[in-house]
């Protein structure tokens, strides 16, 4: 597996549509109307490959197959960059490959008109090793990527993200590949500074351990792990999965309950929150720990802030770099009883592709109130571990 450094999600949905019309028959009725299939595709830099790209952009759009005429077509809709060329590709996830249909740009509108397939392009197809790629000048190999008949899942592994951080240089990068039609998966990850005693599938949103949902496979020096062979997911494991719910979790002697993990299809972002970190700063002893879960496909978050030794009267996510004051861009639900957290809300709205991009760019982050600093007590900027 070609290395990968970002997780983030690609959805893929398939739907399968059937024409109207008579069928045909043995005394010279009109023939029947070819069954359309319909494959809605989301891209996004996650998925580029061998190196993922750290994008505010995205895509979304469908690929219509004609079984019956063999052809195939697409269109592609994009949000957040200039694309200068589009293409279908042949390669499967985690891999690049060479083009196979040049898409035509209209503005924001990639298109691909009826053109007929093969039949080792359309076995290709239906095997998940065709993707949309979208090119910018910025990243001329491709800024944004989704695999056709396929939903893919990349994830970035590292120590901080444990629910019990660990100090570690180790790091690893792993990918999921679900086939909707059938449950069926795939994936792997490639481990890096640790001699890795297991790894797994695990169930449970970030910031919560959950039990092993699938164990991998080991294919020798303790770095590489695949998920096994005929492997499937239930439909409510389908579901966790798309929810952002699972997490890849690497053992080692030295932390058995994890040294690494990475949350599958979603970016992680944390912060440490404190005094010093305030324009201007001051001495308070209080501090707090907290973190975004973004989704690229939607460009929404959760996740929460977890204040000590702080009573705040009211907690935000702002926007700015470190050193500098901004704006409030997201309003935090006071805590529980009994509780210190601050959340943000199910109902937050999607970021802009501008706030994305700042978010992606530790432009971000937390900030405390209390009656005693009423322009912020404590502060912890968001990064990507």
């Amino acid at each position: 597996m070609k290395p990968l450094y970002v997780f983030a999600v690609l959805a893929t949905t398939v739907l399968v549509a059937c024409g109207g019309g008579g069928g045909g028959d043995d005394d010279g009725g009109s023939p029947a109307t070819p069954a359309i299939e319909t494959i809605s595709v989301s891209l996004t830099g996650d998925q580029e490959a061998p190196t993922p790209v750290l994008t505010a952009a995205n895509a979304s759009g469908t690929v219509k197959i004609n079984r019956t005429a063999r052809t195939l077509s697409a269109t592609v809709t994009i949000d957040g960059l200039t694309p200068t060329v589009a293409h279908i590709h042949a390669g499967e996830a985690g891999q690049a490959g060479a083009i196979v249909f040049p898409m035509t740009l209209e503005g924001s509108v990639a298109t691909l008109v009826e053109t007929p397939l093969t039949a080792e392009q359309l076995a290709s197809l239906d095997a998940g090793k065709l993707y949309v790629n979208v090119h910018s000048a910025a990243h001329p190999a491709g800024e944004l990527r989704g695999q056709i008949g396929r939903e893919v899942f990349t994830a970035e592994l590292s120590g901080a993200q444990e629910t019990r951080p660990v100090q570690t240089k180790a790091r690893a990068a792993g990918l999921l590949v679900l086939n909707p039609s059938d449950g069926s998966l795939s994936g792997e990850v490639e481990v890096q500074d640790v001699v890795a005693t297991a790894a797994h599938v695990h169930g449970a949103p970030f910031g919560s351990d959950g039990p092993i949902v699938i164990p991998m496979h080991d294919h020798g020096g303790h770095g590489h792990f695949t998920v096994p062979d005929n492997t499937k997911l239930s439909t409510e494991q389908i579901k966790a999965l798309r929810a952002g719910e699972m997490y890849f979790n690497v053992h080692s002697a030295a932390h058995p309950g994890g040294e690494i993990r990475g949350q599958i299809g979603r970016r992680i972002l944390l912060a440490a929150a404190n005094g010093a970190q305030e324009v201007p700063a001051n001495a308070s002893t209080a501090t707090g720990t907290g973190f975004v879960v973004y989704d690229a496909v939607t460009r929404k978050m959760s996740g929460k802030l977890a204040l000590q030794g702080l009573n705040a009267t009211v907690a935000h996510i702002h926007a700015a770099a470190a050193g500098s004051n901004g704006p409030v861009v997201q309003e935090l639900a006071a805590p529980a009883a009994g509780s210190n957290d601050w959340l943000i809300p199910a109902s937050a709205p999607a970021l802009t592709v501008e706030r994305a991009r700042a978010l992606l760019n530790g432009e971000f982050y937390y900030n405390a109130h209390s009656a005693a600093f009423p322009a912020g007590e404590i502060r912890g900027q968001l990064a990507q571990p």
